[in-house]
C-alpha cells in the first residue's frame, strides 16, 4: 500500500458557518466509511504565514489550501475512488492527490 497525501482547495465550496459545521460532520461519517484506508483525517488549516524568494509574510498565498487529509491504496486509481464521494468533494472543493516519489 502506498500513502497519498490529499489537499483540498476550496474552489466553489461555500464558505459560510453552516456549511462548515455541516461538512464537517459530513466528514467524520465519511472518516468511519473509509475504515483503515484513512491513514490520516488530517485536520483544516488556514493561511499565516507565505514564503517565496521575495521573502517571508503574513498572510494568504493565492493558492488556497482548505485541509489535508493521507490515505492508503495501491495507487492514485484506487486513491481517487475513495475520495469520489467525500464531503468536501460533493460540496464543491477540489481534493489533489500527491503520489510519493
Amino acid at each position: 500500500m502506498l500513502r497519498f497525501l490529499i489537499t483540498f482547495h476550496p474552489s466553489q465550496m461555500p464558505q459560510d458557518a453552516q456549511g462548515v459545521a455541516d461538512a464537517r460532520q459530513a466528514i467524520a461519517r465519511w472518516a468511519e466509511q473509509a475504515g483503515s484506508a484513512l491513514d490520516d483525517l488530517g485536520s483544516p488549516v488556514r493561511s499565516a504565514i507565505v514564503i517565496s524568494r521575495d521573502g517571508v509574510h503574513e498572510g494568504h498565498s493565492s493558492e488556497a489550501l482548505l485541509g489535508w487529509s493521507i490515505v492508503q491504496a495501491v495507487d492514485a486509481r484506487e486513491a481517487a475512488r475513495l475520495l469520489g464521494d467525500h464531503p468536501l468533494v460533493q460540496r464543491g472543493c477540489l481534493a489533489l492527490i500527491h503520489e510519493p516519489v
